[in-house]
């Protein structure tokens, strides 16, 4: 459940919230191999840097998405 999304959320720029329904195949979720790992993007986006990488990084092959119409939230 963790890397599966079945409900898109997304904004306009008036800030109204909207949503809809997406399908998709299953990911083909794998481990992902790593060597250094920079931790300044935390710093970039306002967040204290972490004395460590992230040790836990998975991804996934592309699927082909199917958006259902938006509806106003």
């Amino acid at each position: 459940f963790l890397v599966e999304r079945y409900t898109l959320f997304t904004s306009n720029p008036k800030g109204e919230i909207f949503s809809g329904r997406v399908h998709h195949a299953p990911y083909q979720i794998e481990t992902l191999s790593y060597g250094e790992c920079p931790t300044t993007c935390f710093a970039l986006n306002g967040f204290e840097e972490p004395n460590t990488p992230p040790v836990s990084m998975i991804t996934a092959s592309p699927v082909n998405v199917t958006i259902y119409p938006l509806k106003r939230i």
